[in-house]
C-alpha cells in the first residue's frame, strides 16, 4: 500500500493499492495505526493504561527508527540504525 496525501483534508490519508510492491515505510504506517487502534480498547484500569502505553512506545518506535535509518550517513551507520 501506498499512502498519498489528501490536499483538502490535512489529517487524511488516500489509500493507494500498488500490486507487487514491497514498501517497509507503508508496512510500518499500517503497524502503527493498527497499534493506536488497540491501544484504545483497553479497559481503563491503571495496569491496563500501563500496558497500553508500553504498547504505543514498542509498536509505534519500528517506524520512527526505519525513517532514521533513511538518513544515515553512511551504510555502517544505517546498519547500526537498523539493528536499533
Amino acid at each position: 500500500m501506498a499512502y498519498k496525501r489528501n490536499q483538502t483534508i490535512s489529517d487524511a490519508w488516500e489509500v493507494k493499492e500498488e500490486p507487487g510492491v514491497y514498501n517497509l515505510s507503508d508496512r510500518l504506517m499500517d503497524f502503527s495505526v493498527n497499534i493506536i487502534r488497540v491501544s484504545r480498547t483497553f479497559e481503563n484500569s491503571e495496569a491496563a493504561q500501563n500496558i497500553s502505553n508500553q504498547l504505543l512506545r514498542a509498536g509505534t518506535s519500528p517506524m520512527a527508527n526505519h525513517a532514521e535509518a533513511q538518513s544515515a550517513e553512511s551504510k555502517k551507520d544505517f546498519i547500526h540504525k537498523m539493528k536499533i
